[in-house]
């Protein structure tokens, strides 16, 4: 046992240089103040440093994980069963805040409609497994 640990330990510094030069390999753009804006300076800076993934992540998420739409014109006057949400600005939506405000969310493998309040308009949300297929997509274009 005593053998395993200092094999163990013997190796883990010459693992740490290669995860960290992983997570380093990630490139990351300018971060967008959407980001900021939902979770902090602080928190978004040390993810940054740690798991740029994530900051691509929620990058592409934010301009991709949803779209606003028109309800369909036979649609607008019947009561709806999606879930109605307030937005206050349609041209700058941030969906990460809207999440954390409305708890709202994609589900995997379906849409996710929301009626915007006061509007003729849905926010849609594509179904999160074709999200991940085209944020793989893009992470390929870096």
């Amino acid at each position: 046992m005593k053998n395993i640990l200092l094999v163990w330990f013997g190796m883990l510094p010459l693992l740490l240089p290669a995860q960290n030069q992983a997570a380093k390999s990630v490139k990351v753009a300018p971060i967008d103040a959407r980001i900021y804006a939902a979770y902090g300076q602080t928190y978004v800076d040390k993810v940054a440093q740690t798991n740029p993934f994530l900051i691509q992540y929620w990058t592409f998420y934010l301009d991709n994980a949803f779209s606003i739409m028109d309800v369909p014109s036979e649609k607008e006057d019947a009561p709806t069963n999606h879930p109605i949400i307030k937005v206050d600005n349609l041209k700058q939506i941030n969906i990460l805040q809207l999440e954390q405000n409305l708890t709202i969310k994609p589900q995997w493998d379906r849409l996710s409609i929301y009626r915007i309040q006061n509007t003729d308009k849905l926010l849609v949300y594509q179904p999160t497994d074709n999200f991940v297929r085209a944020l793989n997509e893009w992470r390929k274009t870096f």
